[in-house]
């Protein structure tokens, strides 16, 4: 049974927590039916939803019952949504220095924003977390181009890891530098970074990442790190991006 993983996922105090776990569940599920559902938290300074989650065993104002499970892999939440299971892992977006964006996967890191990436990206190495620069609008054009380029040029296919997000339309093709990371062996990682907002809560688990393998109930963190590890140059992608048009609505929203 393979395993279907949400890799970009916020969760704002604006959402209705439930019914967002239920519905993000629900359309991973319809993305790969029978598969093993997870999303990956990519909480912001300040956020601190997977700890509160894990310590109250429960997701606040629902009844969702929260078990955590620790294994040599890490700690994942396991939640009985009303659409089926879902596990969660821990997971962090930082800014860089750089004004880049990089994901923690697997480990709640809380590492400052404005570090300089390659810093970054060795701090999360060390603690055992998967480093994600992720496709952000306008963060990988013109003089910020060259420094994407150099960071995925200088760190091996198993030490940094390109993200792909709803927020990049499905109109544009793969860009010059993430084709050249994926002719060098990069692996890109599918999430959907639903923004703040009620409207926003519905684009969880509409882009997202296909694990070809088991998840074991002993060690799920670990059977979901692994597979990230293992997977082939450029991932296994699945689901749909959003269109320019959307995306324009989506940031003019934030920004009104």
């Amino acid at each position: 049974m393979p395993i279907v993983v949400d890799t970009h996922v916020h969760v704002y105090p604006e959402y209705d927590a439930g019914r967002f776990l239920a519905d993000t569940t629900a359309r991973l599920q319809a993305l790969s039916p029978g598969a093993m559902s997870s999303i990956c938290l990519a909480e912001r300074a300040g956020q601190h939803v997977y700890a509160e989650w894990a310590m109250a065993g429960k997701v606040p104002e629902t009844d969702l019952l929260i078990e955590s499970i620790e294994s040599r892999g890490g700690i994942v939440l396991r939640v009985e949504t009303p659409t089926g299971p879902l596990h969660i892992l821990p997971g962090r977006q930082i800014v860089t220095a750089e004004r880049l964006e990089v994901l923690v996967l697997g480990r709640d890191l809380e590492l400052a924003d404005g570090t300089p990436a390659d810093d970054l990206i060795h701090a999360i190495l060390a603690a055992g977390g998967i480093p994600v620069l992720t496709w952000a609008f306008g963060k990988w054009w013109f003089g910020r181009s060259s420094m994407v380029s150099a960071l995925i040029k200088n760190f091996a296919p198993e030490r940094l890891w390109i993200g792909d997000t709803t927020m990049r339309p499905r109109e544009w093709p793969r860009g010059r530098i993430m084709r050249q990371g994926i002719a060098a062996g990069a692996r890109v990682l599918a999430g959907s970074d639903p923004l703040p907002g009620k409207r926003e809560a519905h684009y969880a688990g509409r882009y997202v990442t296909l694990l070809n393998r088991e998840l074991d109930p002993k060690d799920p963190a670990g059977s979901i790190m692994r597979g990230f590890r293992v997977l082939p140059p450029g991932g296994c992608t699945i689901g749909r991006r959003c269109a320019l048009p959307a995306i324009l609505v989506r940031m003019a929203r934030q920004h009104g």
